[in-house]
């Protein structure tokens, strides 16, 4: 009995990680006769099994950002992520954090789904591990106890992505130093590994340069940034004045196994929408942006024929049917109109948020 608690002790000081699977060798011919299937969660963002880091600075909206990521993923918008990523199938999400108490979470869903009222039906796709009536959690990762929690979670709720914020909560090390750090991160590949689960973390980011560009900095920090897959990094635009905007610099940082995205924009909206919009430093492309949105909101929020979009184009601008073409071919490529399929082969155009368009909100 003394030697298998002994046994029982030392398993439970390594993290329950000393129960190795069986290992199996296999040549470089036997692995490209293997098959995978290509399923990413996230096309060009998340795929299945990996890690995406997002960071950004203290109060930008990082916890707003996955929960409107969580709604997305429940419900795939017809043009994607922000309009930039494929979302191929609805997706289940389980978030643990250790920061919003029940009641500010209530709040902040209440006021999404007023916004974007078909977003209620998604609401049954993501949930929250309850600890004394609240839903703040938090432990390290690299004991059993704590992983055991988390793992329970994600099988109870059948997630496909495990939402972990912010990622000092969950491990009980020096941020700088790495090998530790390492330790803990590892933890988590490991049980997203056992549940076949992807993981997005959020991360806060200490500082920002001159700029109010964020950036790792310390040794810890570049060991979570090696250890991920993904990384979206968030970072304030800033008026003339040097304060914050309401709109945030997207940039995909890094892609393990994907092509990087240029940089892109969202407006955090007074309803917690995370929108994509425009660079605001470019008003001209804004300006042209804005005159196709306010001809499709003049006709209603869509039409079924885009000739019928082009020609008031230019009637609002006076210009040739090749600029109006050029314009809504540009609204499209920055995330602001969908193209729908039409009557008689013919290809409409729609709000690519049309939550936007009901509450008024067309503008870049």
């Amino acid at each position: 009995f003394e030697h298998i608690q002994a046994q029982i002790q030392e398993l439970a000081s390594m993290g329950g990680q000393a129960v190795a699977e069986a290992v199996t060798v296999k040549t470089g011919a036997d692995l490209l006769e293997m098959s995978f299937p290509d399923n990413p969660l996230i096309g060009g963002l998340l795929d299945e099994r990996e890690s995406l880091l997002v960071c950004g600075p203290s109060g930008l909206g990082k916890s707003v950002l996955t929960l409107n990521m969580a709604f997305s993923l429940a419900m795939p918008p017809m043009n994607g992520l922000w309009g930039a990523f494929d979302v191929p199938r609805p997706l289940k999400t389980a978030f643990i954090q250790s920061e919003n108490t029940a009641k500010a979470t209530k709040k902040r869903i209440e006021k999404i789904i007023r916004a974007n009222p078909s977003w209620r039906s998604a609401l049954d796709r993501f949930a929250f591990p309850f600890v004394n009536d609240d839903l703040r959690l938090s432990g390290v990762l690299t004991e059993t106890t704590f992983a055991a929690k988390v793992e329970r979670v994600v099988e109870e709720t059948q997630s496909d992505v495990l939402i972990l914020d912010p990622l000092i909560s969950y491990h009980g090390e020096d941020e700088n130093d790495n090998a530790a750090m390492r330790r803990s991160l590892d933890a988590l590949t490991a049980i997203c590994d056992r549940l076949r689960v992807a993981c997005i973390v959020v991360h806060h980011i200490g500082k920002t340069d001159d700029t109010g560009k964020a950036t790792f900095s310390g040794r810890g920090a570049s060991a979570i940034g090696d250890w991920c897959a993904n990384i979206l990094s968030m970072n304030p635009v800033l008026d003339d004045r040097g304060e914050r905007t309401n709109i945030i610099e997207m940039r995909h940082q890094k892609a393990r196994n994907f092509e990087l995205r240029p940089r892109f924009y969202l407006e955090r909206t007074a309803d917690l929408l995370m929108v994509p919009t425009d660079d605001p430093r470019d008003k001209e492309g804004r300006e042209r942006v804005q005159i196709v949105l306010d001809c499709l909101r003049d006709a209603g929020g869509s039409v079924e024929s885009k000739s019928v979009l082009v020609g008031a184009v230019q009637e609002h601008t006076g210009k040739s049917r090749g600029t109006a073409q050029a314009m809504i071919a540009d609204a499209h490529k920055r995330g602001h109109i969908v193209f729908t399929p039409g009557k008689q082969n013919r290809e409409g155009v729609a709000f690519a948020n049309h939550a936007n368009f009901e509450a008024g909100n067309s503008h870049v």
